[in-house]
């Protein structure tokens, strides 16, 4: 899936978007060409629980 352009088709965003709305963050999004999304360095979105969940996970998970 790393680059597949299939999955970022007009198409593929216009289905997307009868389900979400404008709430859809997407590389290649037609909606969005123009602007550009700030992501902050220190984003709240990454706090200290999601750093010890993951880390907790992987260590208790085997593939």
């Amino acid at each position: 899936q790393d680059g597949a352009t299939p999955h970022r088709t007009r198409e593929i965003f216009e289905s997307i978007h009868k389900v979400y709305g404008n709430r859809i963050i997407g590389l290649g999004n037609p909606k969005f060409a123009h602007e550009s999304l700030e992501w902050y360095r220190y984003s709240p979105d990454l706090n200290p629980c999601d750093f010890f969940l993951w880390g907790y996970l992987k260590d208790k998970c085997y593939a």
